[in-house]
């Protein structure tokens, strides 16, 4: 982290922003030489090739052309001589060839120059060690703000706004709009100031560029955040069309995290039945066993089937002639040492594995991208119990808002491109405070839509009947107090029935009073701030009489949004009252506390509880004491799950539900899953439009349908 401490102190020739794009260059399949030793060489002057690719595949990058000569499939670049040597992965002469040949390099530029008309020199992402001349024709009044956003844990997802970037047209453009490939290229933004070192200057967004609008006298660039459009729709893989069952084709193979019963397995040949699948991208998990199995209403006993946990497969020893298949089982083996970021081989029921897995093995992310530091303390916090039978197509994002819901964490994609995830905690050290004279704006907000009378969880879903478990829990004075009589339904991953419990009463104190919300803005010294921090606010005024009114005094909101304006150097920020966003404290521990003898640790076997639920732990670190009085007015989560708070909040299946009344209150275990079921809501909530334009991951989302109404830019970020 750079150095802000006078941020707010500057102005705009002493501020510095910088932006690399890392952009392709065409090479073309002419004017290639042989060196007579295998390699092919050509001039290019367009600055130092850092990554070349033939036909989209990139080839290996060699330290010196004699490399290049001995090795298929390389390149090199002489920066000296302004040439390119590679060596074709089938030995042949470029020329002519047809095939696409292409490098890439830095774009670098800067809002300023050294006063002596030369470009200021940096070192560019860690790629080379050369000093990287920034051309100063950035137009600092284009960059936009930079918006980051969390929702309440019950809502979800965070979302990143930015918008375009605009530079100076010399003619440089003109001349080299055909020589350059500009879309989808990565470009980072960042910020220090004058005498700062390279290495402290702070990335404040990578994006994509996406659109490119050239003019006369400049050229506009419109950025994305660079993960838009990278999570899939799981599970990734599907059975085989060539399959034996034919029921079996082309359906998705499941997956089984945690404990599950009465799994009605998919049957793929004859006797035989996936359970769940266990090898992904040449990586064997297995499962961890199989209980029991069942044919009709019949458990069968250990003679009458096998097991193959490596390939989570169920076979039958016993003809099944009409009658279905059940099984209960532990599923996946996806436990994970986040010091290294490596698999252990042991089963996990905990949330931060379950997430882990399917951002790593489901969607391809790179485990560098991820902050391991703040899985392991997820790990440790959040033990609860999860399961879930993943055996129909689903939005990545849709699945972790559930595991959010289930758990009280946020799952965050950092400003650096990479990913981290925030629970709540009542670490309240270092928690910097904000004073009457540091504010520029400041505006409090109480919101009645908060609160709701009821509240009913949905955990340990029944996969053979689509039904599910049902809690219930009322706030009578919310009610009386502000005519609320909504109801919040939340379904959970949850399968314990005293965590369920504990979660109900977490949403009922979140939910019982208005939310009181602080909308204000400061100065830069609070660059670094990010949502989901902590922080002290003050705040008073003085009466018509001269009289001092302590509006706030020292107290603790936890920051839900942050603007960040770099171009004036001022922070907006809204956060939302402490005691609000506390809740009751879910550290997995607590439901246990009193009812958990030792048998707790046989029960839970493989589990996240194995080792943190011994009694010990219980007697002095979760007593009662602690959830006795000081969860009265918590607030964090209600359920308007999608960040898309116009119009997108109602079209989750079940998974949030808005503002229902009483009519909840007549739905028993037996009869709320058939009222309530996926089916009732495709119909009514009408499905179809999100299949279609939110796309893999939501990368189509903005792409198109936005372009006129919303400019496009505000929404291309807002979800991944």
């Amino acid at each position: 982290m750079g150095n802000f401490d006078n941020f707010s102190d500057l102005i705009n020739f002493q501020k510095i922003i910088i932006i690399e794009w890392k952009v392709g260059i065409n090479i073309g399949d002419d004017g290639w030489t042989s060196d007579g030793a295998g390699a092919y060489y050509k001039e290019v002057d367009k600055g130092e090739i850092l990554r070349f690719e033939v036909n989209g595949s990139e080839y290996t990058k060699k330290n010196s052309i004699g490399e290049v000569d001995s090795n298929a499939g390389s390149w090199y670049y002489d920066i000296e001589n302004k040439k390119i040597y590679i060596h074709l992965s089938d030995g042949s002469n470029p020329e002519g060839s047809g095939d696409d040949y292409v490098g890439y390099v830095y774009l670098c530029f800067s809002n300023r120059d050294n006063g002596d008309g030369k470009a200021i020199a940096f070192k560019t992402n860690g790629e080379t060690a050369r000093d990287v001349f920034y051309k100063p024709i950035l137009d600092v009044s284009s960059v936009p703000n930079i918006t980051q956003k969390v929702e309440d844990y019950y809502k979800g997802a965070l979302s990143i706004q930015f918008g375009s970037l605009s530079f100076l047209n010399d003619g440089w453009w003109w001349e080299n709009r055909r020589e350059y490939l500009y879309s989808n290229k990565e470009i980072w933004v960042k910020i220090g100031e004058v005498g700062l070192d390279y290495d402290d200057y702070v990335t404040v967004f990578i994006g994509k560029s996406r659109n490119m609008e050239f003019k006369d006298d400049k050229v506009i660039v419109n950025i994305k955040d660079k993960r838009v459009g990278i999570l899939k729709e799981i599970p990734v893989d599907r059975f085989s069309d060539t399959i034996t069952e034919e029921k079996a084709r082309g359906k998705v193979v499941p997956i089984l995290f945690g404990i599950k019963n009465g799994i009605i397995p998919v049957e793929i040949s004859s006797k035989k039945y996936k359970v769940s699948q266990t090898i992904f991208n040449g990586v064997t998990y297995g499962i961890q066993s199989i209980d029991k199995v069942y044919l009709g209403e019949r458990e069968l006993t250990a003679r009458e089937y096998t097991a193959d946990l490596t390939n989570g497969e169920v076979t039958l020893l016993v003809e099944p002639k009409d009658l279905v298949v059940k099984v209960d089982a532990h599923g996946l083996k996806i436990d994970y040492d986040f010091t290294t970021g490596t698999k252990t081989g042991n089963f996990s029921e905990n949330v931060a594995d379950i997430l882990f897995f399917i951002l790593t093995e489901l969607n391809g992310i790179d485990v560098s991208d991820i902050n391991l530091d703040d899985f392991d303390d997820l790990k440790t916090a959040r033990t609860q119990r999860l399961g879930w039978y993943l055996n129909r197509p689903i939005k990545t994002m849709e699945f972790i808002r559930m595991l959010q819901r289930s758990a009280i964490f946020h799952f965050i994609p950092e400003l650096d491109g990479g990913f981290t995830v925030r629970y709540y905690d009542r670490d309240e050290s270092n928690v910097r405070s904000i004073f009457d004279y540091d504010y520029y704006k400041f505006k409090m907000m109480e919101i009645v839509d908060y609160a709701f009378k009821k509240v009913v969880i949905k955990y340990d879903k029944d996969p053979s009947k689509d039904e599910w478990k049902i809690i219930n829990g009322e706030n009578e004075e919310t009610g009386y107090k502000y005519g609320e009589e909504d109801t919040l339904t939340v379904e959970t991953m949850l399968v314990d029935d005293s965590e369920a419990e504990n979660l109900k009463d977490y949403y009922l104190a979140l939910v019982k009073e208005p939310a009181r919300k602080i909308d204000f803005e400061v100065n830069g010294d609070n660059l670094d701030v990010i949502p989901t921090d902590k922080i002290k606010l003050n705040r008073s005024i003085r009466d018509m009489y001269n009289n001092e009114i302590n509006i706030l005094e020292d107290e603790i909101y936890l920051i839900l949004e942050v603007r960040k304006n770099i171009k004036n150097a001022k922070v907006g920020m809204i956060a939302i009252e402490d005691t609000q966003a506390r809740g009751i404290s879910l550290h997995g521990d607590i439901p246990h506390s009193d009812t958990h003898s030792d048998s707790y640790t046989d029960v839970h076997t493989d589990s996240a509880h194995t080792d943190t639920h011994s009694d010990t732990a219980h007697s002095d670190t979760h007593g009662d004491v602690a959830h006795s009085d000081d969860h009265d007015d918590q607030y964090t989560y209600t359920d308007h799950d999608d960040v898309y708070a116009d119009g997108y909040d109602d079209h989750l299946d079940g998974a949030y539900i808005d503002k229902h009344t009483d009519s909840y209150n007549d739905h028993t275990d037996n009869t709320y899953s058939d009222t309530h079921s996926d089916v009732a809501h495709t119909d009514t909530h009408s499905d179809v439009p999100h299949s279609d334009t939110h796309g893999d991951g939501y990368s189509d989302s903005y792409t198109d349908s936005y372009t006129d109404e919303h400019s496009d830019i505000p929404h291309t970020d807002s979800e991944l």
